[in-house]
């Protein structure tokens, strides 16, 4: 189910939003602590912020699908690459790391994880 608002990011208060000032923002609500899997796991930190989706979990569907929206950052509960750190050197060479990783790198979507 996907929720949707007439509101953007743009408005009122949020002005030239970047991924870094969401993640930021995210981070400070959930007193974060200084070990923790809550980081950006793809893009750029300095790049703006016009659309999020937040997800259970960025599977390759659901990134291409907000590729497709044209949504800029993806906040997701669950781990991207399927370890609970997101520790991907053992996937080398796997076909299917390899064209989920492609994706990523295609889209420009920034992917933070928020357990």
């Amino acid at each position: 189910m996907q929720y949707t608002t007439n509101r953007t990011v743009g408005e009122g208060l949020w002005m030239n939003v970047t991924v870094r000032k969401v993640t930021d923002w995210l981070g400070e609500m959930a007193d974060r602590p200084s070990a923790t899997v809550d980081t950006l796991k793809s893009g750029n930190p300095d790049v703006e912020v016009r659309k999020v989706w937040v997800v259970f979990m960025a599977t390759f569907d659901v990134i291409r699908q907000a590729a497709e929206a044209g949504v800029d950052l993806i906040v997701t509960h669950e781990p991207t690459f399927y370890n609970h750190k997101d520790e991907s050197d053992w996937f080398d060479g796997d076909p299917v790391y390899a064209k989920k990783r492609a994706l990523i790198e295609q889209s420009g979507i920034a992917i933070y994880r928020c357990h």
